[in-house]
């Protein structure tokens, strides 16, 4: 994929969500990028990145989001493959 395409998926995506946003949370394991260029899309001024241990077992989340989130909208997004 051409990062001009990339951006027109990322665009896409802004489009699709369509509602106010106040945190958006990108998981490490792929998702910095595209959950960055989506805070800029979207106006979105907080962003925490989760950090995720795979074993054979299960998946780990190590970060913790020391902020009063209630009445907040997140979005949270993470690579599929």
């Amino acid at each position: 994929m051409t990062w001009e395409a990339f951006e027109r998926e990322i665009e896409e995506l802004a489009k699709i969500i369509n509602s106010p946003v106040d945190i958006i949370v990108p998981i490490a394991r792929g998702g910095l990028i595209p959950g960055r260029l989506l805070a800029t899309k979207l106006h979105v001024k907080t962003m925490y990145a989760v950090t995720v241990i795979k074993s054979k077992e299960k998946n780990i989340v190590v970060t913790e989001i020391n902020e009063n989130y209630m009445a907040k909208v997140f979005f949270s997004m993470a690579q599929t493959k």
